[in-house]
């Protein structure tokens, strides 16, 4: 078994990589996400640990495109970091929406990831022993509970390729009806460039556990918000 480790700080990475090398995973380390990007396919990771501290906008593009390109989706994991304990709320939702397998922090050392591991069947085979187990299905079972409704209230995700400066462009959408789309670039000087009518080639739809690749067309963007139409 493969895990992908995408970050920037030394020490996490040691951390993390003790952790996963315990549950038998031969871990691959990429500080740059683009470049992580560029090898998943080759990579075929089974699990992804990505530091959300250092790519706190990126994230969501990578469990896009590594769901949309793969044909057993990589578990996702979040790092957030040593100076908070969790995601925001709306982070959460997010990342309920985008099926991530859970997130932890270093704040009280790397408990949390062992837990999380534990709750991925593929990973719990090769599970040291360690204590502090007790209740934690009931946890995760309530918390998929509370995924579904969230993923209920956020039922669309859109990440695309820039047609002309080739950028993967991430951010929020909503208001799908299966033809338009409103969608808010996380960066967005990254899509200002493009144009009413701008045909856009390369992009991945999820719409609850549907993810497809599509092609669209710019109906309006006033940089901060555009308006697509989904167009296959």
């Amino acid at each position: 078994m493969k895990a992908l480790v995408i970050a920037d700080n030394e020490k996490v990475i040691d951390n993390i990589g003790s952790v996963l090398e315990d549950f038998g995973y031969d871990v691959i380390v990429y500080r740059w996400l683009l470049k992580a990007l560029d090898n998943i396919e080759e990579i075929a990771p089974h699990i992804i640990v990505i530091s959300t501290e250092d790519y706190p906008r990126h994230w969501k593009t990578l469990a896009q495109f590594s769901a949309s390109n793969s044909r057993v989706p990589p578990k996702l994991i979040l790092y957030v970091g040593s100076t908070q304990a969790k995601l925001s709320e709306d982070e959460q939702k997010k990342a309920d929406a985008l099926n991530v397998s859970g997130s932890f922090s270093s704040e009280n050392g790397f408990g949390e990831l062992r837990d999380i591991l534990s709750g991925i069947p593929s990973a719990a085979k090769k599970e040291p022993p360690h204590e502090d187990n007790a209740g934690e299905g009931a946890q995760n079972g309530a918390g998929d509970k509370e995924a579904d409704v969230e993923r209920a209230e956020c039922p669309c995700s859109f990440v695309f390729t820039n047609p002309i400066t080739l950028a993967l462009v991430s951010g929020d959408a909503r208001g799908y009806d299966g033809t338009k789309l409103e969608f808010s670039p996380d960066i967005p000087s990254l899509a200002a460039n493009l144009p009413e009518a701008t045909e856009i080639k390369a992009a991945t739809i999820m719409v609850g556990d549907d993810i497809r690749p599509v092609s669209a067309l710019v109906v309006s963007n006033d940089s901060s918000r555009l308006v697509l139409k989904i167009t296959a």
